[in-house]
């Protein structure tokens, strides 16, 4: 467990200034970093050597900021699953770098995002309170 009063450096620091970002979070049980901001769009880290995938560019950090940007993101082995702030969710094959399909049935920002660990369904919610679920056994 982290301790704060531990003055211990981090074990991994990645060598890139980020901007505006939105989404951080670990897939495949910590071996890889989803990282979405407005600057550098949707990028996948393997942490173990430090090697980044960008699956969408951002948008340079100019000043009227993305359309698209992912707001929530969820994942389990080669799959993950992106909400973004127009409504749209999208799924991606991590192994390939590539989109395997999208939807937009949200009105609002997607807020909330759950992939059940088998990969067949997936759970969104956005800003609204309006829920999902969507089936993904074809998507395997």
């Amino acid at each position: 467990m982290w301790n704060p009063a531990n003055t211990a450096q981090p074990s991994v620091e990645l060598p890139v200034e980020i901007l505006k970002t939105s989404y951080l979070g670990f897939v495949d049980d910590t071996k890889q970093l989803v990282v979405a901001s407005q600057s550098h769009g949707l990028q996948v880290w393997k942490l173990a050597d430090k090697t980044v995938r960008t699956l969408y560019a951002g948008d340079g950090n100019k000043m009227q900021g993305t359309t698209d940007l992912v707001t929530e993101a969820a994942g389990h082995g080669h799959l993950l699953a992106t909400g973004h702030g127009t409504g749209t969710i999208r799924l991606w094959d991590l192994a390939a770098g590539t989109e395997l399909a999208h939807a937009t049935r949200h009105t609002a920002r997607v807020s909330s995002l759950s992939l059940a660990r088998d990969s067949t369904r997936l759970l969104s919610a956005d800003a609204d309170g309006v829920i999902f679920v969507w089936p993904l056994a074809e998507s395997k």
